[in-house]
């Protein structure tokens, strides 16, 4: 399902492809959607955690482990997203190297190679 189109600039000395990031729109909507519940749970769980219920004992303890693991379930959705809505493969050819760059917002991974 290629939906994006590449952009080639050949320019002497050079060859640069940038390619978007394959976008399937049902999970791109449908892991938005899922983020709005996560936050509703997210803070419910903060509202449950900072009141101080002394009859309570344990529930802290386990709030704080959920919390925990629900966090970083929520920041893997927000990368996958900002990945299929922003992400971007670029591939720079010269004369000396081979420049590879798979970036969000021009943050993420780069390598560089020696011909």
């Amino acid at each position: 399902m290629g939906n994006g189109k590449a952009k080639i600039n050949d320019s002497i000395g050079s060859l640069e492809i940038s390619i978007p990031s394959k976008k399937n729109w049902f999970t791109l909507i449908f892991g938005t959607a899922w983020l709005g519940g996560w936050y509703f749970g997210f803070t419910n769980a903060l509202t449950i955690l900072s009141q101080d219920d002394s009859g309570n004992i344990g529930i802290g303890g386990f709030m704080t482990f959920w919390l925990i693991g629900w966090t970083i379930g929520g920041l893997g959705i927000v990368f996958l997203l900002l990945w299929g809505y922003f992400g971007q493969e670029r591939l720079e050819f010269s004369s000396r190297e081979l420049q590879f760059e798979k970036t969000i917002f021009g943050i993420g991974q780069k390598k560089r190679l020696d011909i």
